[in-house]
């Protein structure tokens, strides 16, 4: 078609929208007629025909259509690649600055998609036509770059639809802003204007002087460039509202986004300027909306607005409504569709339906819904004005009432190939013919009045099977059965049909509600499935398994907040937590850390922006952020789905109480350092929003950066024998005892003894009888609760005669424990009685002064009653104490771990305690010197003292209740006679021994009770350094014996760490005896197991004190068959000595007789002691302080750091 060439030049006369006095350059007078032509160029040809008219009219009429057809977009035509092509654009200037660079940049993204082209320039004019000079346009022209023939093919088959939509998009932006600017913007409006439209957090660096509109498009092309829709934020708060004007240019962008809901199907076949319409009145409602949300975020907001429409450019009474809805979500179990807007207008019984392909839906991160629809009648009349009135008046109640709160996903209705799966499933569980009928019953819906299930039950048919509708329609029943579908779908070894029965059963929701007026569907369906199981007989409930698993889970939940009353908030908790099948997944004591911080945060008084809580467990991280403001949840959900993190390790829980929205999530992995990455990753965004806060608002974050692991490294020259308390004897093993397990008092730094798991206790007055009641938040590593039981049955597995233990004896205080022990009661005469789960009395023989520190020691100690057999397997482990088991590695490594169920967790510092197994004492020096070991002390890993002079600004001593000793196994010969053991005692120099080997300032022991359990007082009742009246006791031993000495063949077995104070004592030995002594060292457990089975003639060894009393020591050595009398020696005036100390209740007597019994204890000398014990500690500089008690106790949950943050991992 020939172009036509406009005669009447003057009509396209253009000059500037804005005057200027000086505009008679010559080369912009060139430009002008430049533009002109490219306006006459693109102009149709009727309006240059209209235009060519010499009648006004006619000109006016042209122009005014010319204004109607605008936006103009045109195009030249194309050459083959590589290849320029021009695409012009003619639209109104008014409501529509920016629309130059919006066009670059849908040019170079969008005309073809995923690949950018290159815009080589373009030139632009505001202006106004010389003869028409009350109206403003904008004219451009852009060169397109296509680069090949592939690219050309592409831009042909989109460059329609590309047009088509840059104009729908520049049309309701126009539309937008007109309605924009009929009204003055509040700073409420700014507000909601820039949180629709900003862009990426400004640099810190940003020069502010800079021109706000080339900040943004800096930030536009970075965001389109990086493609990351989470990256866009709300914080240009500073430039907009300065310079709001230029915030309005991004209003392109968002109603291109918005347009992209608008389909082809309803595009097609309605007005391009129709469908502006819509799009601005969408845009315009959207931003008022979020603009409210903004402002009241907590509460439940409804925008309903309806227009009066059609679709076509038709005259005559309205047959189409358009309705806008928007509505917000306040928790992430409602919901809201199409079909609950059409349930809404049906029941203002207008017959009212959907104009097909008309519904348009945008949503916000499933919390934010806008709706946009055709209405019509379904007999196609118009609507009245009544009808109208009716709709508008009453529609918004109605939308509210129909928002639907969402249940448990595994009642989540089914779908016919969701039945059609189920079917087959329960078909193959049928597999012999005496399998009872499969099961699957499922949530569908509700009514105003009932609550309805699906069932599929699948059975086998056979010659006398009752038709199951049968069953319902003879049974008196208050469940209402609907029979949808009965068919067979296969057989049974060709013989018996496999029958389907799909119906359904309805009933009353009226018994199901709860106290909130929420439905209890869990109740609903076990009411159903017992109702059943009456009705049709039994029948295997195929999913019912994981809902039992389910409620099970929820109910020790519930019982184990039971004190805490907030049933209603946990059972949210519970069915929040996504993905749903985590509620079976994790374990039960993660779920419960992961409650109790949604709980730490609702309990927090004062959360003004944010507030923080994390937990790391194991492999588990657990962190929990709450805040007033819910558009914090969006930007958290956003960066973390950004991590792609596989849904099996991520699980997350949002939920919204007294207005605090709360978000939370569950991250599994084995990297600590990815543990660290996710915790920042989240810090990072609140960090971000802390910096848009103003100063008046508070940030309350809990930790910061990294969480802080606190760990100290220390080392054992020995793993310990075991965990178990009940059979523990060894001080490596009591030392990690008394950082896993705790008693009924604990034993404090100072010696003193304070109630510990009891909070509270009666002694009777003759003293035989102690009530104890246990404090009520105690519970065991596994979250479960500590009660009396666990205490009683912990003691009477002890005293099963078959059952080793090596401290037994310290329970027999207690009523016939003793007895019960050597098989000659029953246990149900042990004197403990438990009154209720935290009340536990018991009954003593005798009155026992000691018995409250007895109660401190590990035999005394609980163990879960609930746990069948004891297991050191750290994911089986179940202990009390301020740590836990998180790793041992059999001879190297042992790992604990701050336990989280702590009755007083607050106060532990540590959060891993990393054990190294180091039997070398020149290696364990060095490991400490390299700062690869924090603390180490030489009662339980060997330091050689040597080498450790330079050490001092790191060293201390501590003297503690421990000696060093030699035992005599009194039945082995030749030490089963008296004056050989003491000859051996006789002959040793104590002080020269510690001279040699020690510079600890130890004591040399002349009795056999340390000092300190005496106040240091110490009574000298074993003579020292006495060779020569040892060779006359070893002569006299000889005698008696009837043997020389070359007949002796003694083995002194040791522990190798003590081999150097085992060779003076040998060297000492031969020397005055003139003998030879074989030397066996063992490595530290041999040489406690051979100990504890009394398989020597002479050890070497050393006792440490339980509890601060003689007895202590004493009554090791009361009977030969305890296992803590490695000597085998029995005395019956010892045994009277002790039995009489019990009942003396007046300390100075009860220490006569002790001291008494000591004497005869040294006199008949199955041991003697060589030295009591000070051991020396070196500490990290970073250590500021461990608390260490008086018999050797190390109290690791009271350590103390000069700077935290310097000890992390």
């Amino acid at each position: 078609m020939t172009k036509y060439i406009l005669k009447n030049k003057k009509i396209l006369d253009i000059e500037p929208s804005h005057t200027c006095k000086h505009i008679d350059n010559s080369s912009f007078k060139i430009y002008l007629k430049s533009l002109k032509r490219l306006i006459e160029k693109i102009l149709p040809k009727e309006l240059l025909i209209a235009f060519d008219s010499k009648n006004e009219d006619k000109i006016e009429k042209a122009f005014e259509s010319f204004q109607k057809k605008i936006p103009l977009i045109t195009l030249s035509d194309f050459s083959p690649p590589p290849s320029l092509f021009s695409f012009t654009i003619i639209c109104s200037a008014k409501y529509s600055n920016g629309v130059g660079r919006f066009v670059i940049d849908m040019l170079c993204k969008w005309l073809i998609p995923g690949q950018n082209l290159a815009v080589f320039g373009h030139h632009s004019l505001n202006f106004k036509f010389s003869n028409f000079k009350n109206h403003n346009f904008f004219l451009a022209e852009f060169f397109v770059h296509i680069p090949e023939k592939n690219d050309l093919e592409i831009i042909k088959r989109n460059i329609k639809k590309f047009i088509y939509k840059l104009r729908i998009n520049i049309l309701s932006v126009c539309y937008a802003r007109n309605i924009l600017h009929n009204k003055s913007l509040s700073f409420e409006e700014k507000s909601a204007l820039i949180y629709e439209n900003m862009s990426m957090l400004l640099d810190e660096n940003t020069d502010l002087e800079k021109n706000a509109f080339d900040q943004m498009q800096h930030f536009m092309f970075k965001i389109s460039a990086e493609k990351n829709l989470f990256q866009i934020k709300e914080n240009l708060n500073r430039i907009m509202f300065k310079k709001p004007y230029f915030t309005d240019r991004y209003i392109f962008e968002s109603i291109y986004n918005l347009s992209n809901l608008f389909q082809e199907k309803f595009t097609a076949t309605r007005d391009p300027k129709y469908v502006s319409k819509i799009i601005s009145i969408y845009y315009l409602l959207k931003k008022a909306f979020f603009k409210k949300i903004y402002n009241s975020p907590n509460k439940r907001h409804l925008s309903i607005k309806i227009i009066k429409t059609n679709t076509q450019k038709t005259k005559g009474p309205t047959k189409i409504l358009g309705i806008f809805l928007f509505i917000n979500l306040l928790k992430n179990t409602e919901h809201f569709d199409k079909n609950h807007l059409l349930k809404a207008l049906k029941s203002l019984n207008l017959q009212i339906q959907y104009v097909k392909d008309s519904f348009i839906e945008y949503k916000k991160d499933n919390t934010i819904i806008g709706i946009f629809s055709e209405l019509k009648k379904e007999n196609e009349d118009p609507f009245s004005l009544t009808e109208i009135t009716t709709l508008t008046k009453h529609l918004l109640k109605e939308v509210e009432e129909r928002i639907e709160t969402m249940i448990n996903p595994i009642f989540m209705p089914r779908n016919e190939e969701e039945n059609f799966r189920n079917i087959i499933l329960l078909s193959e569980q049928l597999k012999y013919v005496k399998d009872i009928a499969q099961v699957i019953i499922s949530y569908d819906n509700q009514t105003n009045t009932h609550v309805i299930f699906n069932i599929i039950l699948v059975r086998l048919l056979k010659n006398n099977s009752t038709p199951i509708k049968n069953y319902f329609q003879y049974s008196k029943t208050f469940l209402t059965f609907i029979s949808e579908e009965v068919k067979v779908i296969g057989y049974l070894k060709n013989k018996y049909p496999k029958e389907a029965n799909i119906f359904k059963i309805k009933l009353k929701k009226s018994f199901f509600y709860r106290k909130d007026s929420s439905l209890d569907l869990q109740k609903a369906r076990e009411v159903l499935t017992s109702e059943l199981f009456r009705i049709i007989g039994d029948f295997r409930d195929f999913n019912g398994g994981i809902i039992l698993n389910q409620n099970q889970i929820l109910k020790k939940l519930k019982q184990f907040f039971l004190k805490d009353k907030k049933e209603l908030f946990l059972e949210n908790f519970f069915y929040s937590i996504k993905p749903p099948i985590m509620q079976n997944i994790l374990d039960l004591p993660i779920l419960q850390v992961f409650f109790s911080l949604f709980t730490q945060i609702l309990n927090q008084k004062e959360i003004h922006k944010f507030y923080l809580k994390n937990m790391s467990m194991d492999k588990y991280f657990l962190i929990v952020i709450g805040s007033r403001d819910i558009r914090f949840k969006e930007k958290i959900n956003n960066v973390i789905n950004n991590l792609k993190i596989p849904s099996f390790d991520i699980t997350s829980c949002y939920l919204e109480e007294d207005n605090i929205h709360m978000i939370g999530y569950v991250f599994r992995s084995d990297n600590l350092e990815k543990h660290y990455f996710f915790y920042n990753t989240i810090l990072n965004v609140l960090q971000l929003e802390k910096k848009l806060c103003s100063n008046k608002e508070k940030v309350n974050f809990s930790n910061h950066g990294k969480p802080k692991k606190h760990i100290l490294k220390t080392s054992l020259q020995t793993e310990p024998l075991t965990l178990d308390p009940r059979k523990s004897g060894g001080h490596i093993s009591d030392i990690i005892l008394f950082m896993l397990f705790e008693g009924l008092t604990k034993f404090n730094k100072d010696g003193s003894i304070s109630l510990c798991l009891a909070k509270n206790y009666t002694i009777s007055k003759n003293k035989k009888k102690y009530t104890f009641y246990l404090k009520d938040n105690i519970k065991w590593s596994d979250g479960s609760e500590i009660t009396s039981y666990d205490f009683k049955k912990c003691w009477e597995k002890i005293l099963d005669p078959h059952f080793p233990s090596i401290c037994t004896h310290l329970l027999y205080p207690i009523v016939n424990a003793e007895k019960i022990k050597q098989g000659k009661k029953d246990i149900k005469s042990f004197g403990v009685n438990c009154i209720d789960d935290k009340t536990l009395v018991i009954n003593l023989n005798h009155p026992t002064p000691h018995f409250l520190s007895l109660t401190s020691f590990y035999i005394f100690f609980p163990l879960p009653s609930h746990v069948k057999d004891f297991s050191s397997d750290p994911d089986k482990f179940v202990c009390n104490g301020p740590f836990k088991l998180k790793k041992w590695i059999k001879d190297k490594e042992i790992i604990l771990e701050k336990n989280p169920f702590y009755h007083n967790e607050k106060k532990i510092s540590l959060d891993l305690i990393n054990i190294s197994i180091i039997d070398d004492e020149v290696r364990n020096l060095q490991m400490f010197e390299n700062e690869k070991l924090d603390w180490i002390n030489s009662l339980i890993s060997p330091i050689p003292l040597e080498n450790s002079a330079n050490l001092e600004n790191l060293s201390s001593i501590k003297k503690i209740g421990g000696t060093t000793f030699c035992a005599f196994n009194v039945e082995k010969f030749p030490f089963n006679n008296k004056n050989i053991r003491k000859a051996f005692s006789y002959a040793i120099n104590r002080k020269e021994i510690i001279k040699a080997l020690y510079q600890n300032e130890e004591q040399i022991a002349t009795r056999c009770i340390p000092p300190i359990i005496y106040k240091n007082k110490n009574l000298n009742l074993i003579k020292d350094d006495d060779p020569i009246e040892a060779k006359k006791l070893f002569q006299k031993g000889l005698q008696e014996l009837n043997i020389n000495s070359k007949n002796l063949n003694i083995i002194f077995t040791f522990d190798h760490i003590n081999k150097k104070l085992a060779d003076l004592l040998i060297e000492k030995w031969e020397k005055i005896f003139n003998i030879k002594i074989n030397s066996e060292p063992l490595n530290s457990k041999e040489s406690v197991v051979r100990l504890h089975k009394k398989q020597f003639q002479l050890t070497l060894t050393l006792w440490s004190l339980y509890y601060n009393d003689p007895l202590n020591i004493l009554e090791r050595f009361k009977h030969k068959n305890y296992e803590k009398n490695y000597s085998n020696w029995e005395n019956k005036k010892y045994i009277s000595l002790l039995e009489s100390s019990y009942t003396k209740n007046d300390p100075k007597k009860r220490e006569t007789i002790l001291e008494e019994a000591e004497k005869i204890l040294i006199e008949e000398i199955p041991l003697f002691p060589i030295y009591h014990h000070n051991y020396l500690i070196l500490a990290n500089k970073k250590i500021k302080e461990i608390c260490l008690g008086p018999l050797g106790e190390i109290y690791l949950d009271e350590i103390s750091f000069k700077n935290k943050k310097e000890i992390i991992l």
